[in-house]
């Protein structure tokens, strides 16, 4: 059996990750010990703000639905970054959007992620956050693939832009995300190939703004697999990134929750260790 039809048998187990006993709460709900946060500029042609300076209060600990939430204003594009590195992991994180967008996405789809295997002291030059791999939380677009700092992944996949019924799924696609070209949607079975840049997930799970959405990533060695509100819908092999020798497995690093012109909300984050799967 190959890691892409043994994972099915591991998703069984996910949606109860946070009821086993193990894991681990990377919020405690009070404040953000833990986290660090680096932020960009606070308007163009000014200089990045960087490492733990939040004077505009971007990331903050609110109460929201009778819970502690974690408050990411969404108002400077950045990063929470994690202080802790992981590897072999399944990480859980409850989502849900707010209601304020920020120019210039201030009428766009509203933008947040994952970001895991992230590393660096700054951000790679034309990019706000740390190299890394992205599980993508646009709204209606959760668990896309959208890479920092030359990261790279093998996907099996279908093309769209070849099937008059499909082409209308791609288009939308990509219309909110605002790129053209990119016509592959991962799809297990699929013919692999090997992206650098974003990938469409295998299909929107997302739930209606308003509602707590969860994320989970699981990783094991050098494959990942994201999952939205319980729907496996995009997985990666042989992720790999900028090394000392050219392009390295990417297997382990920071995490980060990110920062790009809207309003979300994060609770319930926790990592629990996995064995790697063979």
């Amino acid at each position: 059996m190959n890691w892409v039809a043994a994972v099915f048998g591991l998703m069984m187990g996910v949606i109860s990750l946070a009821a086993e006993p193990g894991g681990r709460a990377l919020f405690n709900g009070r404040n953000l010990a833990g986290w660090e946060t680096w932020l960009g500029p606070e308007a163009e042609g000014r200089p990045a703000i960087g490492w733990n300076r939040d004077p505009r209060r971007v990331f903050t600990v609110v109460t929201n639905d009778g819970r502690p939430a974690i408050r990411c204003s969404g108002e400077v594009c950045g990063a929470l970054v994690s202080t802790g590195s992981y590897r072999n992991f399944r990480l859980l994180v409850e989502y849900k959007w707010g209601q304020l967008r920020w120019p210039p996405r201030a009428t766009d789809q509203r933008d947040s992620g994952v970001f895991y295997h992230s590393s660096g002291s700054a951000p790679p030059k034309g990019s706000l956050w740390l190299t890394g791999s992205q599980c993508s939380l646009a709204e209606v677009d959760s668990g896309d693939f959208w890479p920092v700092g030359g990261v790279q992944a093998d996907a099996e996949v279908r093309r769209l832009d070849s099937d008059p019924l499909l082409l209308p799924l791609l288009q939308a696609w990509r219309q909110r995300n605002g790129v053209g070209g990119m016509p592959w949607q991962a799809w297990p079975g699929g013919e692999r190939r090997t992206f650098a840049d974003g990938l469409m997930s295998s299909g929107s799970a997302d739930l209606p703004l308003g509602r707590w959405n969860t994320a989970e990533v699981i990783c094991s060695g050098d494959r990942a697999v994201h999952v939205i509100n319980g729907r496996t819908n995009l997985i990666l092999l042989n992720l790999r990134g900028p090394g000392t020798g050219g392009l390295e497995p990417l297997t382990q690093g920071r995490i980060q929750l990110q920062s790009e012109s809207a309003e979300i909300f994060f609770r319930g984050i926790e990592v629990r260790p996995l064995e790697p799967m063979k």
